[in-house]
């Protein structure tokens, strides 16, 4: 008995040191100091360094329980090596593979200085055991307040041979995170790694048996679940502090149980961002927004309805456009993708990436341009940064093959052979403007301004900017660094144009590729191209999801295409819009800072607005209800321009002790829209009824004025939800919410 005794001592023994190894490894190296614990104020932060604790914490000095910063006691808070990154790009999605060659985890600690004439606290000391030929690596890291409330840091090497570095923070089990721009599976990121690389959404994102048919079709461009046009280096924690990085380059942010591991590969790699402090979520969107730019509110013309989108040519467009002067729709604008001519390929009907007016598709194109401007609707056109060989590729009639003037110029980006970059979409291959050349970048604005603006469009979708191929040769820089700044750079130049022409207050574009500081160049924002399904995937609860999560990261005009966009289907199998679909996603829609149409690639094969009389009828009511709310929606775009705040919002950023409402699971998804409405979109198909949660509050029902009391606390209520009443509520006696049942009332809506 005493035999067995000793061996089972030994076995748990044996699995205690290696659970105990485990875990030492998970939490990264350790580290060695004999720097004396001391504190330092600089302007409003404190940084504490415990010898004790061999950890450094970093706080605000009004709120000491606060913690921005909080490495692990006794662990490691830097870490560097080399690593090489393998990007495998098809059709804009990338597969990214890691390999770490070598790796220094153990972390000394030497100095700290506090460096007066310049304002910042200077942490020196060195890495170590990386390997025989690298014992040691020498690291800087460095923290500076560079504007009120922001702190920035700063960890350097000064090795071309370090292509990775890593830092370290504790975090705990009940820490959730938002934010990382646009999000279309997750808006609370505990738990996940989440690669910050734009990219096309894929289609599918995971969704069972369509992205693997996607990824066999094309090898590779199903995507996945953290897939997305618009990622954002930057997380806002339920402890009310943020983080985010200045870096382009590609980076890693893995959300573990008790700590947070921050990656950022490059060559010779350095990290630098900034931590906030704010005393509410919304604070701390507000404290972002100041480094990422603020959205300006949208012209006024756009609150007089829908930005109808079509296709089809002259005689189609005043057909639709004479059925809704029959019906009174309220209209905007008309938004004509394929002003430059259509194309029919695997996916079903493409463009023609040549920026010149298709006069044989529409022709009559000024008289039609005079009929709508009596009205005061505008006409939107469209444009991307990839040009096709009109010559090579069949189109019947062009007056310049942008094409070849660009190849011959020098203005697309090529390969290592110095030969134009081939890209793939669907079948055909493009090249890409190589917009780090200041001669491209005229060239393509001065096209914009002659062949767009010059016809008359008052704004244009500015489509891609996710798909730089990180093996290309550009005029300047590389791949590594400016594969993510590629979108603000898309934007920026399309901001410049607007200016230039004098168009500020009366035009824009919408963008769906995003960085960190695209908030501040681009006029409105759109969330891709999903599938047209109700899924959680890429389908419209995906959407949903996006619109929501980019609010935290300065998105904060944002929409999707009416009824989603990707379709396929070949002879009766496959996916296309269904009418319940168009019908629900119109419904929400009207509740986003634009209210707007899409056909979607098969526009023969979808649900459309003019299908039939009621989805006529479901189009214009929802334009109705768009307008009703213009004042109010006005309102909320001043605030996105004065703080950075979101019109669609997470329900976390007004009522976040409300452990229910910021946790409700997909098939309950519901919105603030700003801080007045609760909306629950259905997001199944044929559902007369919802449950729908109402936090704290006496709240009344839009459609029905029922008064629903869940004054004690958040209440789950189970609520009628017919085609044309998705739930919305507002809390009783909001002026605002009486208004617009009012105006809803005197326009026949209600």
């Amino acid at each position: 008995m005493s035999r067995y005794l000793v061996d089972f001592k030994a076995t748990f023994y044996l699995i205690f040191c290696l659970a105990l190894t485990l875990t030492t490894q998970a939490l990264g190296g350790s580290i060695i100091s004999k720097v004396p614990s001391s504190n330092w104020l600089l302007n409003d932060f404190v940084l504490v360094w415990s010898n004790t604790d061999k950890a450094l914490q970093i706080y605000h000095k009004n709120d000491s329980e606060k913690k921005l910063w909080s490495s692990i006691p006794n662990r490691s808070f830097v870490e560097a090596g080399h690593a090489e990154v393998d990007y495998t790009e098809k059709r804009g999605s990338f597969s990214i593979k890691e390999k770490f060659r070598w790796t220094c985890k153990n972390q000394s600690l030497d100095e700290i200085n506090l460096v007066e004439v310049e304002e910042k606290l200077q942490l020196k000391g060195e890495l170590f055991n990386c390997s025989k030929k690298r014992p040691k690596i020498k690291y800087e890291l460095t923290f500076k307040v560079v504007q009120a409330g922001h702190l920035q840091f700063k960890l350097q090497f000064g090795r071309k041979d370090v292509t990775y570095a890593r830092i370290f923070l504790a975090s705990h089990p009940n820490e959730k995170f938002y934010g990382f721009g646009e999000q279309f599976s997750h808006m609370e990121l505990k738990g996940r790694k989440i690669p910050i690389l734009t990219q096309e959404g894929g289609i599918g994102r995971g969704r069972p048996l369509i992205t693997t048919i996607v990824n066999w079709g094309s090898r590779g461009s199903g995507g996945n679940e953290f897939s997305t046009y618009a990622p954002v280096p930057h997380y806002i924690s339920s402890d009310l502090h943020s983080l985010f990085l200045e870096n382009k380059e590609y980076s890693t942010f893995d959300l573990q149980t008790n700590r947070t591991v921050i990656t950022v590969f490059g060559p010779e790699v350095a990290i630098t961002g900034r931590l906030l402090h704010g005393n509410s979520i919304l604070d701390l969107v507000t404290s972002f927004t100041e480094y990422s730019g603020r959205m300006e509110p949208l012209p006024s013309w756009v609150h007089q309805g829908a930005i109808v989108g079509m296709q089809g040519g002259t005689s189609f467009v005043r057909k639709i456009y004479k059925e809704l002067q029959k019906r009174k729709t309220p209209v905007s604008a008309f938004w004509l993708q394929d002003w430059e001519g259509e194309r029919k390929t695997a996916t079903g009907s493409q463009l023609w990436w040549n920026w010149e007016l298709d006069r044989k598709r529409y022709p009559d194109w000024e008289a039609m341009l005079s009929d709508f401007a009596r009205e005061n609707i505008r006409v939107l056109g469209y444009v991307n940064p990839f040009l096709v060989d009109v010559k090579s590729s069949g189109k019947q009639s062009f007056q310049r093959n942008m094409y070849s003037e660009a190849a011959a110029k020098g203005l697309l980006v090529v390969d290592k052979n110095n030969q134009v970059y081939p890209i793939v979409n669907t079948d055909f291959a493009a090249g890409l403007l190589d917009i780090t050349n200041p001669e491209t970048r005229e060239w393509i604005k001065t096209i914009i301004k002659e062949e767009m603006v010059g016809i008359g469009l008052s704004g244009w979708m500015a489509d891609f900017g996710e798909a730089l191929p990180m093996d290309a040769v550009l005029h300047k820089g590389s791949p590594a660094t400016f594969h993510n700044k590629y979108p603000e750079e898309w934007a920026r130049l399309n901001r410049e144009v607007i200016k230039e022409v004098g168009g500020e207050k009366e035009m824009l574009f919408f963008s769906r590729s995003g960085f960190t500081q695209s908030p501040g160049l681009t006029t409105l924002f759109w969330l891709g191209d999903q599938l047209v399904t109700w899924d959680r995937y890429d389908g419209f609860i995906s959407a949903l999801k996006g619109q929501i999560s980019g609010g935290f990261s300065g998105y904060s005009l944002n929409h999707s295409d009416i009824g989603g966009y990707s379709t396929f289907k070949l002879a009766g199998l496959g996916l296309s819009r269904e009418k319940n679909l168009f019908m629900r996603w119109a419904e929400a829609s009207a509740f986003f800072p634009v209210y707007r149409t899409h056909e979607g690639n098969m526009p023969e094969k979808n649900f459309q607005f003019y299908s039939d009389e009621e989805t006529y009828a479901q189009f214009d009511r929802f334009s109705k209800v768009y307008v009703a709310l213009s004042e109010y929606r006005q309102k909320l775009f001043e605030e996105a321009a004065n703080l950075g705040w979101p019109v669609v919002r997470h329900p976390a950023m007004h009522f976040p002790d409300d452990k229910v409402f910021i946790n409700l699971p997909d098939r309950r998804i519901q919105f603030l829209f700003g801080d007045k409405f609760i909306v629950a979109p259905v997001v199944a198909k044929n559902i007369e009824r919802r449950k729908v949660y109402l936090p704290a509050g006496r709240w009344i029902n839009l459609w029905s004025n029922q008064l629903y009391d869940s004054s004690e606390k958040g209440r789950w209520y189970e609520v009628k939800a017919p085609v044309g009443e998705p739930p919305v509520f507002y809390q009783q006696g909001c002026t605002v919410g009486q208004d617009l049942r009012a105006k809803l009332i005197a326009a026949g809506v209600i």
